[in-house]
Order: C-alpha cells, then sequence, then structure tokens
C-alpha cells in the first residue's frame, strides 16, 4: 500500500475537523506578504521582468518564496488607491470564501452543495423584492462575472426570437442594440454568441450621455421592417465613471409600440445593465428630508436624482448585479435577474424538494463555485440597507470634496464635476492645443505617479460628456475605499499639485475655445 501519511497533513483532517492549521498556514503566507507591503502605498512593491524570464526560473521545479507571487498586487482597501470600481471586500465576505472554499461546494446541484443553494435563491429573492419584481415568479443564476450577466440577457432574447434557437441556433441576421455609452462588452458578447460584432448596433447618446431615444425608434423600426431580427436592446443602469442611466420606460414604450406595429411574435428583450447602479435602490426608503446620515446636501441631491432615474427598473426583462463592483464583495460575484423565471429555467423550477435543484440544467456552467452566491448572500446579511447607505453616501461625499478640492487648486480641469458617479475624470491645465502633446504630457504626468507608487490612479485613452469629448488622455481617479477622507483627498491634490509643478513641459500657446484653455 502507498503511503501518503506524508502528505496529509496538507489535507483537512475529517478526523478533527480542525482549522487550525488552516489558521496558521494563512498567517504565515500573510505575514510573509506584509513583510513586502509598504502600508502607505496602494501597491506592493515589483521587480518586473518579462514572463518569459520568469518562466526560464521554473518555480514549480525550485524553491520560491510566497511573497514573491504576492508583488504589485492592489491593495484595494488603501484610500491611495482610486483605479477603478473595484472595491475592498468586506472581511465577512472573505471569511465566508474561505470557509466556503474548505467544503469546496459545486452549485451545479444542491447535492453537491448543501444549503449553501439556498443562498442563490435567496439572493435572487432579495433583490427581486428591491426592484419591486414578483419574487415567486422571477428568476436567475450567479454567473462568471458583469460580461456573464450581458451573455445570460443576449441568449434569452436569441430564445425568445428564434423558434427553437437551441436546436436550430441562429438561422438569420440578428441583431441586438446598445448605445455608445454603453460598457464595450455588449460587443464582446455578440462576437461570444455568434452574432458577430458588427450584429451590435451602438446607439448615439445625447448630452447627458444617455440613449438618442429618435435615433433608437428609427433603427429599431428600420430592422422590424426589413423583417429582422431584435433580440436585445441594451441599455445601462449606470455607466462605470459618470452612472449615466437611460430612461428604461420611454425605451419600453417605443419597443412596444412597434411590437404592435408589425405584430411580432417575440417581444425584443430588454436587459438594464445595472452592474454598478443597483446598489443605489437601498436608498427607496431613505428619508432625504431627515437625512440621518448627514450626507452632504450635494451628494443627497445627486443620489436622490439617482434613484429616480432607476424607478422604472421594475419594468426591465432582466438586469445584471454585481456584488464584486458596488457589494463589496471579493471577485467573483455575479448575478443574472430575470423577471419571468420560465425564460432561462425552461422545463425546470426553483421551487423544487431538495436534490432536485439542477441549476447545471440551464446554466452554461457544470462547475458553478458556491462562493459567488454565499458572499452576495453574507454582504446583504452584514451590510443591510442602512450599511449600503452609509458607505454609498461617504464615497459620494468624498468623491464631491475631491472635485471641490481639484478645482480650488486651480492646477486642473475636472472634465465629469456634474456626474453622479464615484469617479473624478480631469486633466492638468495646459497651453498645448495638440491631442500629441497632449497625450505626451498625460503618459509623463501618470508614468511618474505608477513609479513612485504613492497613489494607484488610472489614465483613460479619451472621454466624453455626451455633449463634450475630449479626444485625448484623461487620469481619473475613482474613490472605493471607506477608509477615504478629507484629508486623504487634501495629500492626493497636494501630491498632483507638487508634480504639474516640478515637471518641466514646454508651454505653447492655446485656441481661445480649447476645452484646456487656462
Amino acid at each position: 500500500m502507498t503511503n501518503i501519511n506524508n502528505i496529509k497533513f496538507e489535507f483537512y483532517n475529517p478526523n478533527t475537523d480542525s482549522i487550525s492549521d488552516l489558521i496558521l498556514k494563512i498567517k504565515k503566507i500573510h505575514s510573509k506578504v506584509l513583510s513586502i507591503t509598504d502600508k502607505n502605498k496602494p501597491k506592493i512593491k515589483i521587480k518586473t521582468e518579462k514572463y518569459f524570464d520568469i518562466l526560464k526560473k521554473d518555480y514549480l521545479e525550485k524553491d520560491y518564496k510566497i511573497e514573491e507571487l504576492f508583488e504589485g498586487v492592489v491593495r484595494w482597501h488603501s484610500p491611495n488607491t482610486m483605479y477603478n470600481v473595484t472595491p475592498p471586500p468586506l472581511l465577512s465576505c472573505i471569511a465566508i470564501q474561505c470557509i466556503s472554499s474548505l467544503y469546496n461546494p459545486n452549485l451545479a446541484w444542491d447535492i453537491a452543495s448543501g444549503k449553501l443553494a439556498y443562498t442563490e435563491q435567496a439572493t435572487i429573492k432579495y433583490i427581486s423584492d428591491l426592484v419591486n419584481w414578483n419574487w415567486k415568479k422571477s428568476g436567475g443564476c450567479f454567473v462568471f462575472g458583469g460580461k456573464g450577466t450581458n451573455l445570460y440577457a443576449i441568449y434569452t432574447g436569441l430564445k425568445e426570437c428564434i423558434p427553437n434557437y437551441n436546436k436550430k441556433g441562429i438561422t438569420k441576421d440578428v441583431f441586438v442594440l446598445s448605445t455608445k455609452a454603453c460598457h464595450p462588452c455588449h460587443v464582446s458578447v455578440c462576437k461570444w454568441l455568434g452574432l458577430g460584432e458588427d450584429n451590435c448596433i451602438r446607439i448615439n447618446t445625447l448630452k447627458n450621455n444617455t440613449i438618442d431615444l429618435n435615433e433608437f425608434e428609427i433603427t429599431l423600426d428600420k430592422l422590424l421592417s426589413k423583417n429582422k431580427k431584435v433580440a436585445a436592446i441594451m441599455l445601462s443602469g449606470g455607466t462605470t465613471m459618470d452612472l449615466d442611466i437611460d430612461p428604461i420606460e420611454k425605451v419600453i414604450e417605443i419597443r412596444n409600440k412597434l411590437i404592435l406595429k408589425y405584430k411580432l411574435t417575440y417581444k425584443p428583450h430588454v436587459h438594464f445593465d445595472t452592474v454598478i447602479g443597483w446598489a443605489w435602490l437601498f436608498f427607496k426608503n431613505y428619508d432625504f428630508k431627515r437625512n440621518k446620515l448627514k450626507i452632504s446636501s450635494k451628494s443627497i441631491k445627486q443620489i436622490k436624482e439617482t434613484l429616480n432615474k432607476l424607478k422604472y427598473i421594475n419594468l426591465a426583462d432582466s438586469i445584471g448585479v454585481d456584488f464584486h463592483k458596488t457589494g463589496f464583495s471579493p471577485y467573483s460575484s455575479s448575478l443574472f435577474l430575470i423577471k419571468n423565471k420560465k425564460l432561462i429555467y425552461d422545463n425546470f423550477d426553483n421551487f423544487v424538494d431538495y436534490s432536485e435543484y439542477v441549476p447545471f440544467k440551464y446554466t452554461l456552467e457544470n462547475s458553478r463555485p458556491a462562493q459567488s452566491a454565499i458572499m452576495a448572500y453574507i454582504a446583504l446579511k452584514t451590510l443591510k440597507p442602512i450599511g449600503f447607505q452609509k458607505i454609498i453616501g461617504h464615497l459620494t461625499d468624498m468623491k464631491n470634496d475631491l472635485v471641490q478640492k481639484i478645482e480650488t487648486s486651480k492646477k486642473f480641469i475636472v472634465l465629469n464635476k456634474y456626474s453622479h458617479g464615484l469617479s473624478v475624470v480631469f486633466i492638468p491645465k495646459l497651453n498645448d492645443t495638440e491631442n500629441k502633446l497632449i497625450n505626451n504630457y498625460i503618459d509623463s504626468y501618470y508614468y511618474r505617479i505608477f513609479k513612485e507608487n504613492k497613489y494607484f490612479i488610472d489614465v483613460i485613452p479619451a472621454y466624453t460628456t455626451g455633449s463634450s469629448e475630449f479626444n485625448h488622455k484623461c487620469l481619473k481617479a475613482y474613490i472605493m475605499s471607506p477608509f477615504s477622507t478629507e484629508k486623504t483627498n487634501t495629500d492626493f491634490v497636494n501630491y498632483m499639485i507638487n508634480i504639474k509643478e516640478t515637471k518641466n513641459i514646454k508651454n505653447t500657446k492655446i485656441n481661445e475655445n480649447h476645452p484646456l484653455k487656462c
């Protein structure tokens, strides 16, 4: 008999069910990571190498330091990290993720996941109530990310508009309508589903960055008049940077009018891409006049206006919810939620006896880690509506404070100062009129920030507010840490000013009408 006693200690002992060894391993690994961590930096220091050179070291065959693998990792909990809509995850979610991983449940079937499968349906019920859907008729599933929620939406639309789609596939030209402000994954999903990128038509937006309803109606009417199929209409329920939200009620009205006009036997599926904006729904019972959380007047106005734009969310056929964004959970935890569960469950149901809950029969994945559902469940239990109100109120206050401090410095231009989102898009005041020179300056500016590793922010290739386009690179600070304060904002702005004042740049005369005019 093979002697494996010398490797048994690497596994969870069924005779004791003790996690003492696991805790020791976690502490040991974490202490090593801390040994290379500077708590004043947003990222753990890294010695960059080419991947080929790294692979030559053959880590699997030779000894290595585990902490080396964490070089360059982002410290999302740090207030100096303002890169994107990636939150510091709740400790309770991390803990449940760890314990859940210990038992290694597969949410493809409740037999393999026990009552952890319950957390998926419990979360579906909770969010259904939040969007004012009948939870007995709604359904959904946790998927592999925000792109997954959009993939499931378009897939559902394909099933609705093409008879026997699951067996016959795409039998004719089928289109998806999105907007130029919506996430680019809408186009990518069309590619993966075999529709083709060209069949994802991106509608122009208005000055407020929402869908041009006139162009939308003309485009949809034109497609239907030519007997083309339209599987899905993808709307923004909150853009990444500015939380711009499409008027879903008006889109639904146009869709329904054209359904009657062309006597369609199906409904083009309307998906509200709310992977970020969903969390603002927790303010729907908030007393804005009393404002017991003492959120600033500017922030409370923005939150109230955002909530008002989401009030018709119940009209959507489906929505997406990312708990690893504004749900403060670890990657990945995304929920695809649909008003009519029959469209996704087909001949199956969720109101069944134990052992009959079989999501693998209607989901894309057969291997479905239950961590995604249990983390969402715990996040909702931990924060509750009041917790979400507190953190969104705080982050909005800190974003507005940063906007004010950047503008007061008179060294920068904030391009999205009227945004309701949590990002601040800005540029140094320059005298250069050519985009190439502006891009070079921004590149140089950002490189210094990146190299010094005092702050971790983003640089974007261009920016549009709908009414104005800035066809050059811009800096972006995205506040997501609950540890952000007015002082951390002041320190950041002073740091940015210092870079600007010590950076040599050739100034040239600028056109009076140029947006970068000082």
